[in-house]
């Protein structure tokens, strides 16, 4: 069962994206994110954005590594997953881009990456 982290905002607040940040290690990892609108003004739970474009772009934050990219695959319900390469223990920068329609929005996130 795979543990997602709490729900961040994108950049424009578009977007939610909650991800198993804290389950990624070094070497090879599926990379979950479960893409939500946010929760609306008056209290409205965050619905799940279904069939949107997601990209995945990451590398080591102080030493660039080109790592390789894989199709991020949509598993329903506004889940989707790719695998990444975190070749070394350390700080890795990613960037989650989301296009759904005419709105686009990206996540940047930091996570330390572990043994």
């Amino acid at each position: 069962i795979t543990v997602l982290d709490p729900p961040e905002k994108t950049l424009n607040d578009k977007f939610q994206i909650s991800a198993n940040w804290s389950e990624l290690k070094r070497g090879w990892s599926t990379l979950t994110l479960k893409v939500t609108e946010p929760a609306t003004a008056d209290g409205s739970p965050s619905k799940a954005v279904p069939s949107a474009k997601v990209a995945v772009d990451y590398d080591m934050e102080d030493m660039p590594m080109s790592p390789p990219k894989k199709p991020v695959i949509e598993k329903g319900e506004g889940v989707y997953q790719t695998d990444v390469f975190c070749g070394m223990v350390g700080r890795w920068k990613f960037e989650i881009q989301v296009e759904k329609n005419d709105t686009k929005d990206t996540l940047s996130k930091l996570q330390q990456i572990g043994k």
